[in-house]
């Protein structure tokens, strides 16, 4: 196991270090700058990061990563597959504006009425989409990274259990290793639905947006629930303003 970094500047030095064999594990020749380390949250605040402990802009495809916030959330030893992760929104899914703006207007058809969720769900689904791809064929440990963060979680919004539960079926894990206890058969009927969806759409992923929006819709419908359901995930809303600037306009 490897020896937890202690202080900022160890873990900025362990996770520069990662940045290499993180790009290369998609492909050597991949250009992105290495991540803006912030030392402090404020200073992720000043970079855009606000709520999660890392992010892409599609904009200047700079990675953002909040040392301070890395601490807090236990992920120290997972450099190489939050690095992975964040690669994997340039390379993968969202990819560019374009096809940024391709999600989003395939999600804007099946989420009807309340299309200013649009962004919230676009980022869920090409999270799924990433991680399991890193899990399954990169062999990269992402469950381990989602049990340290999910470890203690109150989890209330039906939301947020769909999308955990989605997870454990992807995965393989015990039921409430990530989703908590608490879920109804209804919500596990969604999520083996929902990771069957992800694994057919794995290379098609933007024909699979709009379902996967559909199948999100009854969870974010109620406004009470999508508030809850984006405060319990913020953590996880890495892509979120990934494209700002480049949204379809509503009409």
């Amino acid at each position: 196991m490897a020896k937890q970094p202690n202080s900022i500047e160890q873990i900025k030095q362990v996770w520069s270090a990662a940045w290499p064999e993180a790009v290369a594990d998609w492909n050597p020749y991949v250009t992105l700058r290495e991540p803006t380390w912030c030392l402090a949250t404020r200073d992720a605040h000043l970079e855009g990061l606000t709520s999660s402990f890392a992010m892409i802009r599609l904009t200047d495809h700079r990675i953002v990563i909040d040392l301070e916030s890395v601490r807090t959330n236990r992920v120290e030893n997972c450099a190489l597959q939050i690095l992975a992760h964040e690669i994997g929104h340039h390379v993968l899914i969202p990819a560019n504006r374009y096809d940024n703006i391709g999600v989003f207007r395939r999600m804007r058809l099946a989420l009807a009425g309340i299309e200013n969720r649009v962004p919230f769900v676009a980022n869920l689904y090409s999270d799924l989409i990433i991680n399991d791809a890193l899990q399954r064929i990169h062999r990269l440990d992402m469950a381990s990274v989602y049990m340290k963060i999910q470890q203690g979680a109150d989890i209330s919004s039906s939301l947020y259990m769909w999308y955990m539960r989605t997870y454990e079926y992807l995965w393989g894990l015990g039921r409430g290793v990530l989703s908590g206890k608490k879920q109804s058969p209804q919500i596990d009927a969604d999520a083996s639905l929902a990771a069957s969806l992800i694994r057919s759409y794995a290379r098609s992923w933007l024909d699979g947006a709009g379902r996967f929006a559909m199948l999100a819709y009854p969870y974010l419908i109620e406004d009470s629930e999508y508030n809850k359901a984006r405060k319990e995930l913020a953590k996880y809303l890495d892509a979120e303003k990934s494209g700002e600037g480049s949204e379809v306009a509503g009409g």
